[in-house]
């Protein structure tokens, strides 16, 4: 959050996150679908509609941490249209999705006031952004690991359970999206 600055109220709560795999995008690889709650900001729904059937713009984007268990991604457009906002991810609820979208470096966006149906909708308004920025991995593995941990200790197991299952959760999910294909 050093290089971009924002507005506070320009940062919106990343509601769901899911997994999109298309033959024709990324070469079928798997895609986090990211639906953020715009509903005191139809400017961005707007942007949204109008950008999705433009080629593919400009965006800078950051990561930045206002908290220890929450994660923001900022995204400044400026083509085909100019706007700014940031995604606020609960890394109890997202830390594998987040972990996803800096592995990847991709993602679709679609707010929830384009969305028709409460659960991840692959036909109303999204945009692929690419996710650039610099992460350093090593923290951030390190960070993942104690966020899974401290949620895996929450569901009742003994630390060293949780030390053994993060490995393994998280192992697990990046061999999953990883080998998430959707062959055309």
């Amino acid at each position: 959050m050093d290089n971009l600055k924002f507005d506070k109220n320009r940062i919106l709560r990343v509601t769901k996150v899911g997994l999109i795999a298309n033959p024709i995008v990324a070469d079928g690889f798997a895609i986090a679908h990211i639906d953020f709650d715009t509903r005191n900001h139809p400017d961005i729904d707007e942007f949204i509609l109008h950008h999705q059937d433009a080629s593919p713009g400009d965006v800078v984007t950051q990561w930045g941490s206002p908290k220890p268990d929450a994660i923001v991604l900022m995204c400044e457009f400026s083509k085909p249209a100019q706007t700014t906002f940031g995604l606020w991810f609960d890394l109890m609820e997202h830390v594998l999705s987040v972990d996803h979208i800096i592995q990847s470096k991709i993602a679709y966006l679609q707010p929830s006031g384009l969305a028709m149906r409460d659960h991840i909708d692959l036909e109303s308004a999204k945009i692929l952004v690419e996710i650039g920025g610099s992460t350093d991995k090593q923290k951030w593995a390190r960070r993942m690991d104690k966020l899974v941990r401290r949620r895996l200790r929450k569901k009742g197991a003994s630390r060293g359970e949780a030390k053994q299952a993060a490995k393994r959760m998280i192992a697990d999910f990046r061999k999953f999206t990883q080998g998430l294909r959707q062959k055309g």
